[in-house]
């Protein structure tokens, strides 16, 4: 066999496979990993590894370090040093300041503020001052060169302040735990997102399935009355009809499909697949009993627990908010050594040169229309907050009462889908035979055969709405998320 006759072997080959793929069916796509999912498998996934659960965690500690920020900036530590120099040639006639001043200063120091409105400054600076005296100076002996250290050590209070920082502080003790609280709500809506997304995608595969059925049957159909046809057994229009029909459910095929690949690609995207990389299949979703429906105690779920906190923590911002508008009383003391000598050599720290301060200011705001406007906006924040959690209450009360009864509805749906299921396979059944036998009009069978494919769909449609009811019981009941978010 020359090269040149096996390539062009090779090539017909090819040809040939393409050929039989187009005409039995669509081209095979590319072999992909199998992702078997179920509810409960797309929870797990979605809470634990997708991009959205990260996002969320991502959100918690940011708004931890929001908080965080806040409450260390009452205890920050702030260094500070400096250095100076200067220097001043005087006129003659200024005879007491002297010809010439350089005059070189150096300070370090730290600050430490103290929770509660109290500030410790400790410091040393040094100074170190060069003259050219003028002659009256020079005759009283008064010395050219002067070096000084001082270390200082200064306290002070302001008891506006310390108000003003003890509620702050409280509030954010308030906002940790909300934040806390808020991680697992959010965590919640998500996990309702997923399995929403996850039933919707599996009810689109299974309309898609359905009308692949239902094409197959219209292939077999259209068969039959190319038969009838050859034989001259057609009736007026049928044959037309059946035609019409076909290529209905040909369309109707092709955008199944697609619907089936939007919302796959969306479940995927959801979990953190890829969509090029994944396939996925449905574990069979069997239905679960009906929940035993305990009492809820509205008072201790999640939602209402938040809206306290936050009518605890906005009525502490409001105490807050209106002690600035108390006197501001500040104290403060300060005391150190202050060594100064003519040379270096002679500068030493005691007792002798010891020095203190004390000092009081009071500042008051009398006529701040802002900040009493900014109490009357706290203040009905917070009256907003109070009517917040009452109707809340109510929603979920009124709401937990509803979803008792929508889920036991659910269930009987489910049950009457599955017996309607059944009943309208028996007469499908049933008409297919007349049908064969030629008792039976072709259009009648073909409207058994869609009320069949839509009893399929409605079927999984009435168990998809029950695992999402019992979802949102156990969402509003805190159960959902508590077992996945597990470390």
């Amino acid at each position: 066999m020359t090269l040149d006759f096996a390539k062009t072997y090779f090539f017909l080959i090819l040809t040939t496979t393409a050929v039989f793929l187009t005409i039995n069916g669509e081209a095979k796509e590319p072999d992909k990993k199998t992702l078997l999912l179920s509810e409960r498998d797309t929870l797990k996934e979605a809470l634990s590894s997708s991009l959205f659960i990260k996002k969320i965690q991502l959100e918690k500690k940011k708004q931890l370090a929001r908080l965080l920020e806040k409450k260390y900036s009452f205890s920050d530590w702030e260094a500070f040093s400096s250095f100076n120099h200067s220097k001043r040639k005087n006129p003659e006639i200024l005879v007491f300041e002297g010809k010439e001043n350089e005059v070189n200063n150096f300070s370090v120091g730290l600050e430490k503020k103290i929770p509660y409105g109290l500030s410790l400054k400790p410091s040393f600076s040094y100074t170190n001052q060069n003259k050219v005296h003028s002659d009256f100076l020079n005759r009283a002996n008064v010395p050219k060169n002067i070096y000084r250290e001082n270390l200082n050590l200064e306290l002070s209070a302001n008891l506006s302040a310390a108000f003003i920082q003890y509620w702050s502080l409280e509030a954010i003790d308030e906002g940790q735990k909300i934040n806390e609280w808020l991680y697992y709500e959010m965590a919640e809506e998500l996990a309702l997102k997923a399995a929403g997304q996850y039933w919707k995608t599996y009810l689109t595969w299974i309309a898609y399935t359905q009308t692949k059925k239902g094409l197959k049957t219209y292939r077999r159909l259209v068969k039959q009355i190319n038969n009838k046809k050859r034989y001259g057994f057609l009736r007026p229009g049928e044959r037309p009809q059946i035609l019409a029909e076909y290529e209905n459910i040909q369309q109707a095929t092709d955008t199944q499909k697609q619907n089936y690949e939007n919302e796959k690609k969306a479940l995927l995207l959801l979990l953190k697949k890829d969509p090029d990389v994944y396939n996925i299949k449905f574990k069979q979703e069997k239905l679960s009993p009906l929940p035993n429906f305990p009492k809820t105690n509205i008072e201790d779920t999640r939602t209402i627990k938040i809206k306290k906190k936050q009518i605890n923590e906005q009525e502490l911002r409001w105490k807050a908010s209106k002690a600035k508008l108390f006197p501001s009383l500040h104290l403060s003391s300060k005391g150190g050594l202050i060594p100064g000598a003519a040379s270096y050599e002679d500068l030493s720290f005691n007792t002798e040169n010891f020095f203190y301060e004390m000092g009081v200011s009071v500042k008051w705001n009398l006529f701040s229309k802002s900040f009493r406007e900014k109490v009357s906006m706290e203040k009905y924040t917070l009256e907003e907050n109070k009517t917040d959690l009452e109707i809340s209450k109510q929603q979920l009360k009124d709401r937990l009462t509803s979803l008792e009864t929508e889920i036991v509805t659910s269930y009987k749906n489910v049950q009457r889908a599955k017996k309607a299921n059944k009943y309208q396979k028996k007469a499908f059944r049933e008409l297919q035979n007349s049908f064969d036998q030629g008792r039976v009009d072709i259009f009648e069978l073909i409207s058994t055969e869609n009320k069949l494919r839509e009893s399929e769909v409605r079927k999984k449609s009435a168990l998809s709405e029950y695992f999402l009811l019992n979802l949102q019981f156990l969402a509003l009941r805190d159960q959902l998320v508590e077992d996945y978010l597990k470390p």
